[in-house]
């Protein structure tokens, strides 16, 4: 697994399968059985396009399968973990910014100031975000993103769905989506060939960092569709919950969301 530190929850919505998957490999370590199904959760009520959603999941698997997985390997094989570390870091530097805001819009304004300084250590005295020093400074990471935001407003997540090459989503999520890609995606930069070159380099980390984690799901899962829809509205449900708890982080330390092509592994 990676650096505990990595954000886990907000990362480019793009990466939200491998986040679901890195969720459970740092939560259950080598569980043995698939995660229960959420609390209360009713297949037909919050999944009711599974169908639909099948096959979405299954042609995001197939492009994972062809064309980022084998990318995500020679990432690994070629980059020093020294160095994907600080990637990681630089990455999950703009996602303290956008975490910033979002606390703010929550009214939780300690949490907010507390992530808006962790932002400016990071930038400054860690080279622009590439080491984590307002860990040692006492600053713990606290990410947040826009559809959490929604749910603090009392927007209901709504039914489960499965968005092409973006992977699981919920119709919250979904119309938070674009909001969080612009906020915490690449468009800081100038120049179409940068941001792409960026994003391409964030979800090529992000993929990798969910290689160990796919093992042990295809180890224990029968149905990985319903394994990975499982996770990910646990994953969600669980950060609603602990939107105002301090143990927040500490529950989820060790996951790189995520993820989000991100359809399976």
């Amino acid at each position: 697994m990676h650096d505990p530190d990595r954000p886990r929850n907000a990362v480019p919505p793009i990466a939200r399968l491998w986040v679901a998957g890195a969720l459970l490999a740092g939560l259950g370590g080598c569980a043995s059985v698939a995660p229960a199904s959420p609390e209360g959760l009713d297949a037909a009520a919050h999944d009711p396009w599974e169908s639909a959603n099948r096959k979405v999941f299954a042609f995001n698997d197939s492009v994972d399968r062809a064309v980022v997985k084998p990318v995500a390997q020679a990432y690994v094989r070629a980059v020093p973990e020294p160095v994907r570390d600080s990637v990681g870091h630089f990455f999950g530097n703009l996602q303290d910014a956008w975490s910033a805001v979002n606390w703010g819009l929550q009214a939780q304004f300690d949490r907010g100031i507390e992530q808006g300084a962790r932002f400016v250590v990071n930038s400054t005295l860690g080279l622009g975000g590439l080491f984590d020093v307002g860990r040692h400074m006492g600053l713990a990471k606290s990410s947040q993103d826009f559809g959490q935001t929604l749910g603090v407003w009392g927007f209901a997540a709504g039914p489960y769905m499965v968005l092409p090459l973006l992977g699981p989503s919920t119709v919250r999520d979904s119309v938070a989506l674009p909001v969080n890609m612009v906020a915490t995606g690449s468009n800081f930069v100038d120049g179409k060939a940068a941001r792409a070159a960026l994003t391409g380099l964030d979800l090529t980390r992000q993929r990798s960092a969910f290689l160990a984690a796919e093992r042990t799901i295809d180890s224990i899962a029968l149905d990985r569709y319903t394994f990975i829809r499982d996770a990910y509205l646990q994953r969600r449900m669980a950060q609603r919950a602990l939107t105002n708890d301090k143990d927040f982080e500490a529950m989820t330390a060790g996951v790189e969301p995520p993820p989000s092509p991100a359809s399976g592994p």
